[in-house]
């Protein structure tokens, strides 16, 4: 019989791929000097009829930096601008707090996007804000128009910016607290109730300045080596099941779960229901 054939086990190896950091694009669209677009134009012309058409006013006209496109910037009234039909549904509680901001700060800063429509314009992101802006009873809204009406359907994909979690929050709140305290010194902190939205906003950012995560471990929770937290415990059935929380874990949950409406959850508000 000849000798048993010893199999060599090939150990996987794992090819490292280092990706390549993307530089600066090459320079494109127009230089600063360039922007500005007069009324000659005729896309600006166009705009600028359906706007006096609507009873509004132009109040300037630019290139846009990335293509160069023109933008035009509108006072329109109220009642002229809709938001699109498929646009994410009102929440009046949003556009409420909205409104109180807006009354807070002393102005609207942020115009509104528009493309013209049958009837005036449609607004692809501006729901909330036109609200808002009927509830504070403005007469009109500053509006940037393009004439560009497929904007509408990819506009969603520009809303890329990072929610503030409950961390993100609570720690731009006391950044916030402290500046105002050194710029001015006798002010109360009732004076900027509406800046800082919760008390408990201040309490929680010196929290994770001191601990970027700070709770109690779950019983059943397992680590792995690297340290990261398994949060489901595994049960005796070998399926995972709900995590039994601890007193700082409605804090936890509220990085996460802060609703639509941008309020973060009080910390008690587990013990408040």
């Amino acid at each position: 019989m000849s000798p048993a054939k010893k199999t060599a086990t090939k150990k996987a190896t794992t090819r490292k791929t280092t990706r390549r950091k993307r530089g600066p694009a090459e320079p494109r669209g127009p230089e600063a000097r360039e922007a500005e677009l007069t009324r000659e134009d005729e896309h600006v012309a166009a705009l600028a009829e359906k706007v006096e058409k609507a009873k509004g006013t132009v109040l300037g006209a630019y290139r846009d930096p990335y293509a160069g496109l023109p933008l035009v910037l509108a006072s329109l009234p109220l009642g002229a601008v809709d938001a699109t039909p498929f646009q994410r549904d009102l929440s009046r509680t949003h556009a409420q707090r909205l409104a109180d901001a807006i009354g807070a700060s002393g102005l609207f800063l942020d115009p509104v996007i528009a493309i013209p429509s049958r009837e005036g314009f449609w607004s692809p992101n501006g729901r909330h804000r036109l609200a808002a802006a009927k509830q504070l009873g403005l007469r009109a809204i500053t509006a940037l128009l393009t004439d560009d009406a497929g904007l509408a359907y990819r506009i969603l994909a520009l809303n890329t910016e990072k929610a503030h979690n409950l961390r993100d929050r609570a720690l731009e709140v006391i950044r916030m607290a402290r500046s105002l305290a050194k710029e001015q010194p006798r002010s109360k902190e009732k004076d900027h109730a509406t800046s800082f939205e919760s008390p408990a906003f201040l309490t929680l950012g010196c929290a994770y300045e001191k601990r970027d995560r700070f709770r109690r471990p779950c019983s059943g929770a397992r680590e792995d080596p690297a340290g990261a937290r398994d949060e489901k415990p595994v049960l005796a059935s070998g399926r995972r099941g709900a995590v039994q929380p601890g007193p700082l874990d409605p804090v936890e949950e509220g990085r996460e779960a802060a609703d639509d409406h941008g309020r973060a959850p009080h910390p008690h508000d587990r013990e408040r229901a």
